[in-house]
């Protein structure tokens, strides 16, 4: 996306490049390193980046192009004349929690768009509307897991950054679809060092008591987790559901007036835990298409049909189909 980006200014914020990757089989005293990294899992020239302060620098580099940037303006409704999506309608501003208006009331605007790009990560709401309404709904059910994540600050050297390990097995039973991950991320100000340490588990768990927060809490105890975190403490948290079923969930991503990207077109590598690269390259992809409608005039789904074409095309194609199934 940005060739020169290691020489850019203000400075990618890069938190360190991988250099050192293995897996765990935890058991719930300890666990077993896997005698080699499982492909999918392999890291090596990749690079732990925190995606808020990742966004930011784009939205930067976005607004210095001359393209306006609307935060906190949730989209609330698709703007649509039959199958045609024309624009968003704005969430209203200033409404207490029972959905009645305040003061500073604000009615929801409506952007009008020639192409409407959904971006709106796993399962939102107006891209659900959508699939729904117009029947794109992929081969299968998409199916979901859902991921909590922390991170910590913890002694220099303990969790040195550049390094990734990927976990399975506890606190997990047999029956349970999941695994964690312990990333390295850079140094602070104060010399310590950053850590990102989460769980993913799959949404259609038995067990009805199932809480994927207290499992992380569980793992953080397994004595082979512990060790990275001793004597740090936590500094933020976060959670976030995933589109783990694959290429045969997704939807059709295209039609009059609108093309879905991300999360939101089922774009997760389940096998790698891995999203944000298919996510950035189905966005370029959209780019392409938007300019190349813009050129002819037409935005009809005839023409967005050059989005699905090149993500068929493309190395995003390829990586889905390993893990299709």
């Amino acid at each position: 996306l940005l060739p020169g980006w290691r020489t850019m200014e203000p400075k990618a914020p890069v938190e360190a490049e991988v250099h050192d990757d293995y897996a765990i089989w935890l058991s719930a005293n300890g666990g077993t390193k896997f005698p080699i990294t499982p492909p999918p899992l392999k890291n090596h020239g990749n690079f732990v980046v925190s995606l808020n302060k990742m966004v930011k620098w784009l939205g930067g580099i976005a607004e210095a192009k001359g393209i306006p940037v609307f935060p906190g303006f949730p989209g609330a409704v698709l703007q649509r004349e039959g199958n045609k999506v024309t624009g968003v309608q704005l969430a209203e501003a200033g409404v207490d929690k029972h959905g009645q208006p305040k003061g500073n009331f604000q009615a929801g605007g409506i952007l009008a768009g020639k192409l409407v790009v959904l971006a709106e990560g796993s399962r939102g709401s107006m891209t659900k509307q959508l699939v729904a309404d117009l029947k794109l709904e992929g081969k299968n059910p998409q199916v979901y897991g859902v991921g909590a994540k922390e991170v910590w600050e913890v002694p220099k050297g303990q969790c040195p950054p550049g390094l990734v390990v990927h976990t399975m097995g506890y606190p997990l039973d047999s029956h349970t679809f999941g695994g964690g991950w312990v990333y390295g991320m850079g140094e602070t100000e104060g010399g310590k060092n950053l850590v990102s340490i989460g769980l993913v588990i799959g949404l259609d768990y038995r067990d009805p008591t199932m809480d994927v927060h207290r499992q992380l809490q569980r793992m953080k105890l397994n004595p082979k987790i512990a060790a990275f975190l001793k004597g740090g403490k936590m500094l933020h948290y976060g959670a976030k559901s995933l589109p783990e079923g694959g290429l045969y969930s997704m939807p059709k991503h295209h039609g009059d007036g609108f093309v879905i990207v991300g999360d939101s077109a089922g774009l997760m590598n389940s096998m790698r835990l891995k999203g944000i690269h298919l996510a950035l390259r189905s966005g370029m992809l959209a780019a392409e298409t938007a300019f190349l409608c813009m050129k002819k005039g037409d935005f009809s789904a005839a023409s967005t049909e050059h989005y699905a074409a090149a993500l068929k095309k493309d190395w995003v194609y390829d990586e889905l189909w390993k893990c299709r199934n």
